[in-house]
């Protein structure tokens, strides 16, 4: 197949082939198809839900530089042009407190605020802190009742895609 790719182009090459076609993404693989095509389903069933409360969050594993953060934005803009997607990057290895995470929400609730389907990865979500895993538990509000603390303070975030993407 990619003697084809090469020699014929991707047309000729792979036009007996099921291709998955996901944005600038194209693959060839049928687990990939299917995986990255019930993704994207979820991800259209949540951003079409008016009753959305807490934010719809997905993990991603991989090894660095293989293009987990790529593959999701691809099937997140591929779901149409009703969907406006934004994305932000966090690098929790970079973090130094939970604060750090308290900023990085207000960032994102700002962004949602805007009318935005905001796209939010959190790489490196399985460093060390406090312990191997660490950060989940500062995640664990967020996720599931989509509020999180500042101070005193309990806001709520909005409608919004979490992203945690790791090596392990």
């Amino acid at each position: 197949l990619a003697e084809g790719l090469v020699r014929q182009g991707t047309a000729k090459a792979l036009q007996d082939v099921p291709v998955g076609q996901f944005g600038k993404l194209r693959t060839v693989d049928r687990a990939d198809i299917e995986g990255f095509c019930s993704s994207g389903n979820l991800m259209r069933e949540y951003l079409d839900s008016p009753h959305a409360a807490q934010p719809f969050s997905i993990a991603v594993l991989g090894y660095p530089g293989s293009g987990k953060s790529f593959s999701v934005e691809e099937v997140a803009r591929s779901l149409g042009h009703d969907h406006h997607i934004r994305s932000e990057s966090f690098n929790l290895s970079q973090f130094r407190s939970p604060e750090d995470l308290v900023h990085a929400i207000h960032v994102v609730r700002d962004m949602i605020l805007k009318a935005q389907v905001t796209l939010v990865f959190f790489d490196e979500f399985d460093s060390a802190f406090e312990g191997e895993l660490g950060w989940l538990k500062y995640f664990l509000a967020p996720m599931q009742d989509g509020v999180f603390r500042d101070g005193e303070t309990l806001l709520r975030i909005g409608k919004c895609i979490f992203v945690f993407a790791g090596g392990t």
